[in-house]
């Protein structure tokens, strides 16, 4: 399911209303009374830009979607992310902060340029209408505001209309189908950015669409008995999905339509049943979506709109500012060493990991958000020591101060907990109660069991609606690593390394271990150097000459020492080899050279030229005159005269001969090319004809049949300079009948569609394995397709697209990391999954088993394989599969093939990223294969196998690729 969310708002400009300049109105926060200050909140927000903060181009900036990586947030995350950057503005307002602002909309403008109507879902283009609404009143451009009424103005046209009683559609796209929903965050967020745009402009009609869609809403997506908000309606009836974003934009909505108590009454609802845990008797906040999925930044949404409506009056309820500070206070405690503090508040933040931006703003909001004191009578907790030092089996004491202020004098009711309860680790209080002032003693022991950590100690004092919590650290021995290059790069036969150090914490002076890394593609070899060490080692790569390409690949790295487990996250590029030596029969397309795209460092030459015809052009420096991708070798035109090939449906030459592949290095541009057709003619007249989907070279779209052959870090301009943002050229590989003599080549007549290199090969794809009689249930559809609600892969209503994979037409195959797979054909059984039958294999030797599959409904691990050999022997193995959505980088599994979206029942996208997944399976090369038995498990699904024979390279392994055993594995 998709999920959306929420905003803010700033000051307006003439005789209307006073919008406040800032969000929340944070004074000098005395320390004693809060777990955070200003200056805390502007430090928290300072990390945040550090780690996610970039410029991709010009005065374009954007929030990156993790650290390391090169890809933006999104769009409606990226507007949501342009808020954190005003409510900061809105606490310290500055002309950097104007800046920023300006910047960050430059950036959404340049990706998703002012008309935002291509977006289907009415809610993102909410969330953005509602932060250029805040970036205008921060910064005084007119743009920004014309940019949000026009937005807004779409959103009403499309949106609205009488179906279900009234409401604005969540996704447009899907509007009176049977999936057709109309969602609270639609909804609220249209009442929120009504209310504001009348603020500013005066435009009554603003006001009158908002009151529409919030009368509507009020009925029909809340319940005012209880304070409960429902996710949205379909044509089944009102879904309660139960989101707390959805509650921070609908107190939001309550607050602008004078609804005061129905803005309170969402909010006691929120407090009080939302929660992954509680502290000192206060619901944690939920821990939605971790990993850079949708939810990961519910909670500062949330936290934003409850800041605002308190300080505004809205609630008077003290347990609700009580809840949030807890909460934020919380978030806070969590962080890591770089000041970023993740969406699972109950878990210390980790640090050297490639954290989401999403999942990393919902403590920065709540930080500028949350008001830190009241005026009304209350009082302090604080701790003698922030840390406490143990070694385990020891024990430890803090003091605890209760210090009224503003006439209070009530009793104060302490409590202490171990977040997370740790092993070993109990916690006490000398007494329970303070009335007034006074102090009490926080008594920590532990055992010689208790692992060493950082553990987080939380202790609340609570008096009615008045609660303050501090946290102690309760710190332990134990060690970090740092890696010093988290994003490696290496070629194809090639060679990298990298240094990794232990950092020991608390007095940490013990050995580690490494063991292989996680998420190692195929070909890929690692070693460390030396295994066990004291202070740190060395990290050495290898790739053979076939190891998978690719971009970004995560690496986890993990050392362990007695009962203590740290790991360190990486990522591998894998890139083609630089040379001329290689296999194939490379193509002369120098007659069909009908542009120039490749040009040396600091060539000048026009800007209305090049790859694009907007002056950009790959730099012959990186690129270089040959390349050689998996042993197959392509030679590049000329740099800085007629080198590439715009497709215009013309007909190019092939050298004669019989060859298993056809292979091109190319790309799209403009924003790719989809469904575009390739033609290979043969000397008999007949033809192998292929739909190919070509990327955009700077935003690779994993399509079938396409891998990141190279990937460089960045392209030129004809001005002479580099524009410093990553680039690649993409390779694809079309299956030929190699009993036939080709003749010709025909082009997409598509200009978006660039050749720059083509290589005929007659490489070996492996042996494929028939599976059309194990096929059990139709997993793959063609688009638009309807199917069983309880159908599909998962027998929820659920597939993968037949057009993304290639196969809509019908059987089909697909090339995965140089192998061939045969896919099924769309809307029949097409996928098999286990169910203790064997699978006749193609009798031979062979080096490795590779399977196309997934788990499903969740993670599936050891599952056991088994492939029988003709002598009766036969080798077995327990594999993990990571589940379609969520990739967990198991041994032997690789991702094949990311794709955008999977499809409904309905006929309709669900737009995440899902993937499909390679495994590979070591075969005992000296025995004759003969049946293969795929795991008895509903959840494990198989799309594809292929039997191939390469070679394994396992010097240096720690955990050498073996089945249970070894060999033979006897049965």
């Amino acid at each position: 399911m998709k999920l959306q969310f929420c905003a803010d708002l700033h000051r307006t400009r003439g005789v209307h209303w006073l919008f406040l300049a800032i969000l929340l109105v944070l004074g000098v926060v005395h320390p004693l009374h809060a777990q955070w200050t200003a200056a805390d909140a502007q430090s928290a927000f300072n990390s945040y830009n550090n780690a996610f903060y970039f410029n991709p181009s010009g005065d374009n900036y954007d929030y990156r979607s993790q650290q390391g990586s090169t890809s933006t947030s999104g769009f409606w995350v990226g507007a949501e992310e342009i808020e954190i950057a005003l409510d900061a503005y809105a606490q310290n307002p500055t002309s950097a902060g104007v800046t920023m602002i300006n910047q960050l909309c430059n950036g959404f403008v340049t990706q998703f340029s002012s008309d935002w109507s291509g977006d289907t879902y009415d809610d993102d283009l909410m969330w953005a209408t509602i932060a250029f609404i805040r970036a205008y009143n921060a910064t005084g451009n007119t743009t920004w505001l014309n940019d949000a009424e026009t937005n807004f103005a779409t959103v009403w046209s499309r949106g609205y209309d009488t179906t279900f009683g009234g409401g604005i559609w969540w996704n447009v796209a899907a509007a009176n189908t049977p999936s057709g929903y109309k969602a609270s965050a639609s909804n609220w967020t249209f009442v929120i950015a009504g209310n504001l745009l009348y603020q500013i402009t005066g435009n009554s009609t603003y006001l009158s669409d908002a009151n529409t869609v919030y009368s509507w809403a009020s009925t029909t997506l809340y319940d005012a008995s209880t304070g409960r908000v429902h996710d949205g309606i379909n044509s089944s009836g009102v879904q309660d999905g139960q989101y707390s974003y959805n509650y921070g934009v609908a107190v939001g909505a309550s607050y602008f339509e004078n609804r005061w108590s129905d803005t309170s009454n969402i909010a006691t609802y929120l407090i009080n049943n939302l929660s992954s845990g509680t502290i000192g008797g206060y619901n944690v906040m939920p821990n939605y979506g971790q990993g850079g999925t949708d939810g990961g930044g519910f909670n500062s949404i949330t936290l934003r709109w409850i800041g605002y409506v308190y300080t505004h009056g809205a609630i008077s309820n003290r347990n609700v500012l009580s809840w949030a500070q807890t909460n934020v206070g919380l978030g806070w405690a969590q962080r890591n060493s770089s000041g970023l503090s993740w969406n699972n508040w109950l878990a210390s933040t980790p640090n050297g990991t490639a954290l989401y931006s999403w999942d990393c703003s919902n403590t920065v909001a709540g930080l500028l958000d949350i008001p830190t004191t009241s005026s009304a009578a209350d009082f302090s907790l604080t701790a003698s020591s922030a840390v406490i030092n143990l070694t385990p089996g020891s024990n430890g004491t803090a003091t605890l101060s209760v210090a009224p202020s503003n006439g209070f004098n009530g009793t104060v009711n302490l409590s202490a907990t171990a977040i997370g309860s740790p092993v070993g680790v109990s916690v006490a209080l000398s007494q329970s109660t303070i009335t007034g002032s006074g102090v009490a003693t926080l008594l920590v022991s532990t055992t010689s069991a208790t692992p060493g950590a950082n553990y987080l100690i939380a202790i609340t004092g609570a008096s009615g609606s008045v609660a303050h919590t501090v946290f102690v650290q309760l710190a332990l021995p134990f060690f970090n690593l740092s890696i010093n290059s988290s994003s490696i790069a290496l070629d194809q036969s090639g060679r990298a390394t990298s240094a990794i150090t232990i950092l020991p914490q608390n007095g940490f002076n013990g050995k580690v271990q490494f063991s292989r890394p996680v998420g190692l593609p195929p070909g890929v070899v690692a070693r460390f150097r030396p295994e066990n060490a004291s202070t740190g080692t060395t990290l050495e790569l290898e790739t053979r000459s076939d190891a998978a390409v690719g971009i970004n690949m995560p690496l986890s790295i993990t050392a362990t020492s007695s009962a203590l487990t740290q790991t360190v996250s990486a990522t591998l590029t894998v890139n083609a080899a630089i040379g001329d030596r290689g296999a194939g029969v490379p193509v002369d397309l120098s007659a069909a050279f009908n542009g120039t795209g490749i040009y040396p460092n600091g060539a000048t030459y026009s800007t209305s030229a090049g790859l694009d015809g907007d002056g950009y052009s790959y730099s012959a420096n990186l690129l270089t005159s040959a390349r050689v991708l998996s042993n197959a070798l392509f030679k590049f035109g000329p740099a800085g005269s007629s080198d590439i090939v715009h497709g215009t449906g013309q007909q190019i030459p092939l050298p004669p001969g019989n060859f298993t592949t056809l292979q091109l290095l190319a790309t799209g541009i403009s924003g790719g090319a989809t469904a575009q057709p390739v033609v290979v003619t043969y000397t008999d007249g007949t033809t192998s004809q292929f739909t190919q989907s070509f990327s955009d070279w700077f935003t690779p779209a994993s399509n079938a049949n396409e891998t990141d052959a190279v990937v460089m870090p960045y392209r030129n301009y004809g001005g002479g300079t580099e524009d410093g943002a990553p680039f690649t050229l993409y390779g694809y590989t079309f299956v030929l009948r190699s009993d036939k003599t080709v003749q010709s080549l025909t082009l997409p007549d598509n200009s978006n569609v660039v050749i720059l290199a083509a290589t005929l090969t007659r490489q070996y794809l492996g042996d494929q394995v028939n599976l059309s009689s194990a096929f059990d249930l139709a997993g793959i559809y063609t688009n638009g397709t309807a199917f069983a609600a309880n159908a599909g892969i998962d027998g929820g209503g659920t597939a993968y697209s037949a057009n993304l994979l290639g196969n809509q037409a019908g059987a089909s195959n697909i090339v995965v990391d140089n192998l061939n797979f045969n896919l099924g054909a769309p809307n029949v059984n097409n996928v098999v999954y286990g169910t203790g039958q064997p699978i006749e294999l193609p009798h031979g030797h062979f080096s490795s088993l590779r399977i196309l599959g997934s788990g499903i409904e969740g993670d599936q691990t050891s599952q056991t394989i088994t492939v029988e050999y003709t002598d009766g022997t036969g080798s077995t193995f327990k594999q993990n599969f990571s589940d379609w959505f969520s990739p967990q980088h198991y041994p032997r599994e690789f991702i094949a093939q990311a794709m955008p979206y999977r499809l409904l029942a309905a006929g309709t996208e669900q737009s995440q990223t899902f993937n499909l997944y390679q495994y590979t399976l070591p075969l005992d090369a000296g025995k004759t294969v003969k049946s293969l038995t795929l795991p008895a498990n509903r959840d494990v699904v198989v799309l594809g196998v292929t039997l191939a024979n390469d070679s394994f390279d396992e010097r240096g392994d720690s955990e050498p690729w073996l089945p249970e055993g070894g060999w033979p594995g006897s049965k």
